[in-house]
């Protein structure tokens, strides 16, 4: 009797708890299904019906592989029977909706035995949270792209300035990137530096905004390199500050390059105080951007009237025209360029020479110097010159018309004597003096009284030595000249030289003969001249030598060729053959 009371209890408290658990499937947002060993269907609630697009008559229909997203049966079997042995699992899956689109779920299944073994199981939509953990991932790559790959050392630190996180740039400065995690960010500052850095930091959570600051850095090795970090304040969700993100940018080598620009600075300056030239600065357009002199008074305007300014607005022409085309070939030409130009300074006119150095692409150095004095002082000299050279020129002009005089003089004597060896005597001397005649035509000339064509002189000399011989008529002069120049100093015995072998050639080589062949040639190889006369004449007698010759005229030769610091020789050669060998 108390059983059959009692089993009316028992079936209520089965019933609400059976209303209780519908209730509860019927108002969840979780999906809920029931499927047997296969994987079919047995029971769904309405959320997983809406969460997948179909209807429960429809899903009544389907199984696990119908829905598997990723169409992998032997994942399905297996969870199924680990399920199965186990007693419950929990996994993430992914579903395909009715419509096609796939979603993330999160599954909570149990096994429940009975007559049918089947399996119960919870679904939960994640798609969000998989796709934000996703983002995150990303995220999280890419920073660590960015700590791996920056050449800026970018590190995070706690208030306090104990290290958390360093890229793997800091590697570059020695260090082991582990090494310095746990460490204050400031133990590695130059003591000098420190307490500005440290203040720095402070202001970061204090000011609510980034710091940014120079200081020198300790490398691994122990030398010291200069950084510029910024600081960034990083707030936590509810935007209370946290850490510190900072970033650093090695800038030892801008460091140095201001020194030296400081320094260069300071030298110019230094320069242009002690230096009455003019420095100054432009750009490749003419305009003044910097004036360095201890003298203002080389100015065409007021310093401040030509700062900013192009030339071509304050200066005249051509002067403008000239410095412009400077710029362009110290440019083009990245090298020193040198110009001249004339400005009017006050009442008179003042020359410039400027001396033009590319700085950079666009930007120029140029030393202006004033060159009035320099350029009265060469116009003086010019002046001078020019006033001697017309003096030498005269006296040049009356010592060829004295030499004229004394030719005219010998001349008339020949004429007036009947004896030959005066005659041939008063010959030879004229004829010396037309060598000299003749060179002093030359440098009459030319506007060079120093150097003188060898070819022309030498041409014309032998045309007045074979004048002086009409008897010699049928004698022909051969005439192998080299076009150069040489000194008067040097010309004079050459030619007094050429002057004795020819007359000796004339008088003295066709003896008994109606006519003959000589040969004049001159030439110059690099530094060295040679002469030679060469005729095809009867030859020297037994015992003649250059050094045993008695004669007037051969012993003047080799006086002249030592005078010449030269060498003379004579021989038979098909005739008689000069050498005369001499440095130019």
């Amino acid at each position: 009797t108390e059983v059959l009371a009692h089993e009316p209890a028992k079936r209520i408290k089965t019933r609400d708890t059976l209303n209780y658990l519908r209730s509860v499937l019927r108002t969840t947002r979780d999906g809920f299904c029931v499927v047997d060993m296969n994987g079919r269907f047995l029971d769904v609630n309405d959320a997983y019906c809406e969460m997948c697009g179909y209807s429960r008559e429809e899903f009544l229909q389907l199984s696990i592989a119908d829905i598997d997203a990723d169409k992998k049966p032997e994942l399905t079997a297996a969870r199924i029977e680990r399920i199965r042995s186990t007693g419950s699992a929990f996994f993430q899956a992914r579903n395909r909706r009715k419509d096609g689109t796939v979603f993330d779920v999160e599954v909570s299944a149990s096994f429940l035995g009975g007559e049918e073994d089947k399996i119960v199981g919870f679904y939960r939509d994640i798609t969000e949270r998989v796709q934000a953990d996703k983002e995150l991932q990303e995220r999280d790559l890419l920073l660590q792209k960015i700590l791996d790959n920056s050449v800026d050392l970018i590190s995070i630190a706690e208030l306090d300035g104990t290290v958390r996180l360093v890229s793997k740039s800091h590697e570059l400065l020695g260090y082991d990137v582990e090494s310095l995690i746990g460490r204050n960010a400031t133990e590695l500052v130059h003591p000098d530096d420190a307490p500005a850095i440290i203040e720095a930091m402070q202001k970061i959570p204090q000011l609510q905004e980034h710091q940014t600051g120079e200081y020198r850095y300790r490398r691994a090795d122990g030398e010291y390199l200069w950084f510029e970090t910024t600081g960034i304040l990083l707030n936590d969700d509810s935007g209370t500050p946290e850490q510190i993100l900072f970033n650093t940018r090695d800038i030892t080598g801008r460091k140095r390059a201001g020194e030296k620009l400081q320094l260069k600075s300071s030298f110019i300056d230094g320069i242009s105080k002690v230096s009455p030239d003019l420095f100054i600065t432009y750009d490749k357009a003419g305009v003044y951007l910097e004036i360095a002199t201890a003298n203002e008074d080389d100015l065409f305007l007021r310093r401040e009237e030509l700062l900013g300014n192009k030339f071509s607005e304050v200066l005249p022409e051509p002067a403008t025209s000239i410095i412009m085309q400077g710029i362009a070939d110290a440019l083009s030409t990245n090298s020193l360029q040198v110009i001249e130009y004339e400005l009017p300074i006050g009442n008179t006119t003042s020359n410039f020479e400027a001396h033009i150095l590319p700085l950079s692409d666009d930007k120029l150095l140029a030393q202006v110097i004033n060159i009035t004095e320099r350029k009265r002082a060469e116009q003086e000299i010019q002046r001078q010159l020019a006033e001697k050279e017309t003096l030498l020129k005269e006296v040049h002009h009356r010592i060829k018309n004295n030499m004229a005089q004394v030719e005219g003089l010998l001349s008339l004597q020949t004429e007036s004597s009947d004896n030959p060896e005066v005659q041939a005597a008063l010959r030879e001397a004229m004829s010396r003096v037309q060598s000299m005649r003749v060179l002093y035509e030359k440098l009459l000339i030319g506007n060079d009284y120093r150097d003188v064509s060898v070819k022309d002189y030498i041409e014309s000399l032998v045309d007045s030595i074979i004048a002086v011989f009409p008897e010699r008529a049928n004698v022909s002069v051969e005439q192998k000249m080299g076009d150069f120049t040489l000194s008067s100093r040097k010309l004079i015995p050459v030619g007094i030289i050429i002057n004795e072998l020819l007359t000796n050639t004339f008088k003295y080589a066709f003896t008994g003969r109606a006519g003959g062949h000589v040969v004049i040639e001159l030439d110059k190889t690099e530094a060295h001249i040679t002469l030679t006369v060469q005729d095809d004449g009867i030859g020297l007698h037994d015992g003649v030598a250059t050094n045993g010759s008695k004669g007037f005229g051969l012993t003047l030769v080799q006086m002249l060729a030592e005078q010449l610091n030269g060498t003379y020789t004579i021989g038979n050669d098909n005739g008689t053959k000069n050498v005369l060998e001499l440095e130019a």
